[in-house]
């Protein structure tokens, strides 16, 4: 509820817009069954959520200001340590909190505030380090194939070629619109023709490449 409160009465004052509209819309959208059973489970999304709206809070709290406190900056940093605990797959976007966390260095010019903020990135990159790590094989490999299947294949008009691209036997483009979990798979996500020309060939550079170079 205070990441909400905050996100919108920051939207609202750099926007004059009234905090009735904003505040309205979300009620209507995170105010749904489906959301309030999600928040009140376990999985891990529900915490990811949450943590990432404190967050977001906290980062435009810090940018607002012309000299930002250290209190705030380390609820930033701690919300964003949860967020990155929260879901093993919120380790990669520890990049992005590290990049974010370098803009801010440059806000103030104290040694004190540098030292702390310097302090975090060690912190935060150690951290999604371990949180990466740990990431079990099946997981890697059900977002690798996913990756393919459910992203780059999903909306293509020449599977094959998006494969050869990929650097991938243009076979593995039949796997368009499957996913891991299929009870009736085309063939195996754990055979070892997956693991050797799937698994072993699959690079994210390439996945980010062909993002910027279809964009």
């Amino acid at each position: 509820l205070y990441s909400f409160y905050s996100i919108l009465t920051q939207l609202t004052q750099s926007t004059n817009v009234p905090v009735v509209l904003p505040a309205f819309l979300s009620l209507i959208v995170f105010g749904d069954v489906g959301y309030l059973a999600y928040f009140n489970s376990f999985y891990g999304e529900a915490a990811s959520l949450v943590f990432m709206m404190l967050m977001i809070s906290f980062a435009f709290k810090i940018v607002q200001c012309k000299k930002p406190s250290i209190i705030v900056f380390l609820l930033f940093v701690l919300s964003s340590f949860f967020f990155v605990g929260a879901k093993q797959q919120n380790s990669p976007i520890g990049i992005f909190i590290i990049l974010l966390c370098i803009r801010f260095m440059f806000f103030r010019k104290d040694i004190k505030w540098r030292v702390i903020v310097l302090t975090s990135i060690a912190v935060i990159l150690i951290w999604s380090t371990l949180i990466y790590i740990s990431i079990s094989s099946e997981i890697k490999h059900i977002n690798q194939y996913h990756a393919i299947s459910r992203g780059i294949l999903l909306g293509s008009k020449n599977p094959e070629k998006d494969m050869e691209e990929l650097g991938m036997d243009k076979k593995f483009s039949l796997l368009k619109g499957t996913t891991y979990y299929d009870s009736y798979a085309l063939i195996d996500p754990e055979s070892e023709l997956m693991q050797k020309e799937f698994y072993e060939k699959f690079s994210y550079i390439k996945i980010i490449k062909y993002y910027i170079m279809h964009f």
